[in-house]
């Protein structure tokens, strides 16, 4: 098969004559790849224009892509030479066998493409060499705030997606060794600093003759929670099991001895002197009756009195008690109410709650901290949050948080905040927490549906 080219430059070439057979395979007027795309087939080598164009009178054969008249592709040999006036014979050979597999492979990476970017899982493809990103799917995008051309050819350090890097390396060795790992727990950061956890699998793939990973993560961060929450709840239940079976039987002898230490304080001839002694005796008592108070509160499991009440009314009537509380120590409490329906409570509970978290937050600031109630919608609840200006908990501490016993203050219980998640659960409320270095929020969540839910355990 014979042509003439006409030279557009020296990457582009045009045919300009050539025979039926020819003209039969060709599309697009006979231009070839690279003048419809801009650049060759990725994969497919050019034609040696350098070569072309130089001195050197060798015969070169390169090969490059033209069109079909059928939209395909063909793969043909050029077999080129200079001599004269830029005169070029072009041989061209059909493989139809090539063209089909070709056209096969490429359905097949298609289909892969879009289950790939579809997948509601989070999926990556990166190199095993370095672990730098190959492609990410659309859930990545979506979940960790990153697209995908920002992320592709960098690796998860240079994003501090890890929070454990040393597992990224684990987790490349036991690529390298056994080829996959199965349902491994991570920890990620997303671009807004959250932190997910994550279970995944990962297996080594061969991508145009690299070696990669093929990676599918599966958000569990939800579950982890409720898991922790349950845990809790259970703890608190097996306190209140216990609370429920004993305090009664102390409560009464200790009920006893305090009358009988009340009896002797009035006889002043003989006791007079034991006067200082009995009193501090009595302090006692009333202090482990508070306990055992305490203890009893954990072991209810549904509201004593609920009726339909505004969490800014209760709000509102306890703040005066709280700032003059705070003042004492030079700090303050303030409120922002926003307006909230009013909602199915026991308002001596949810009076303990605010209680016993605006003591937390006054116990963690130093002088002139600030505290803030807020109540507002965040659908589908009615929030009430109570932030605080302190150092922030701990780690270790949080994991332990609302645990009955658990405290690190010198003179506590360990049952205050144990109270708050019973009362909270009485309530079909949840708990978050929010710490950090400049304060700590706690959060208690009340459904919309808190009215139908608590019906069935109103008390006349």
């Amino acid at each position: 098969m014979l042509c003439c080219p006409i030279i557009k430059n020296k990457t582009i070439f045009v045919l300009f004559l050539c025979n039926l057979l020819l003209f039969s395979i060709l599309y697009y007027a006979h231009i070839c790849y690279a003048e419809v795309n801009g650049k060759d087939q990725p994969g497919s080598p050019v034609v040696n224009q350098g070569n072309i164009f130089s001195n050197d009178q060798t015969v070169h054969t390169q090969y490059s892509n033209f069109y079909e008249i059928n939209k395909g592709l063909v793969w043909v040999g050029l077999l080129t030479s200079v001599a004269g006036f830029f005169l070029t014979v072009f041989l061209f050979r059909k493989n139809k066998e090539l063209t089909k597999s070709q056209l096969s492979l490429k359905q097949s990476e298609q289909r892969f493409a879009r289950v790939f970017h579809a997948n509601p899982n989070i999926q990556t493809i990166n190199r095993l060499d370095d672990f730098r990103f190959i492609d990410v799917n659309d859930s990545f995008e979506k979940i960790f705030g990153y697209g995908r051309e920002e992320v592709i050819g960098y690796t998860p350090l240079d994003f501090n997606l890890w929070v454990n890097p040393q597992l990224q390396q684990e987790l490349l060795t036991l690529l390298g060794n056994e080829g996959h790992y199965t349902d491994k727990e991570v920890i990620l950061r997303t671009n807004s600093g959250e932190e997910k956890v994550l279970q995944g699998s990962g297996v080594v793939v061969d991508v145009t003759g690299v070696s990669c990973v093929l990676i599918s993560l599966r958000d569990i961060t939800e579950s982890k929670q409720m898991e922790k929450e349950i845990k809790k709840l259970d703890r608190l239940n097996l306190v209140g099991q216990v609370a429920a079976g004993i305090g009664h039987e102390i409560r009464n002898p200790l009920t006893t001895v305090r009358g009988f230490l009340q009896l002797f304080q009035t006889k002043k001839e003989s006791c007079d002197i034991y006067k200082e002694q009995f009193m501090l005796m009595i302090e006692e008592l009333d202090r482990a009756n508070s306990i055992i108070t305490e203890f009893l509160t954990l072991a209810r499991n549904k509201p004593e009195r609920v009726e339909m009440k505004n969490l800014n009314s209760i709000v509102t009537k306890i703040l005066p008690l709280l700032q003059a509380q705070a003042l004492k120590e030079e700090k303050y409490v303030y409120a922002v109410l926003d307006k909230v329906p009013d909602l199915l409570l026991d308002e001596n509970e949810i009076r303990q709650i605010i209680l016993n978290l605006i003591r937390n937050g006054l116990d963690a600031m130093s002088r002139g901290g600030n505290i803030t109630i807020r109540t507002y919608i965040q659908e589908p609840h009615t929030i009430l949050s109570i932030r605080d200006e302190g150092e922030g908990i701990k780690p270790e501490v949080l994991e332990k948080i609302g645990t009955p016993f658990y405290t690190t203050k010198d003179s506590g219980t360990g049952l205050g905040l144990a109270i708050c998640y019973g009362i909270a659960e009485r309530h079909n409320a949840s708990v978050d927490v929010k710490t950090g270095p400049n304060g700590t929020i706690f959060l208690i969540k009340f459904p919309f549906d808190n009215q139908n839910q608590l019906c069935n355990t109103k008390v006349s």
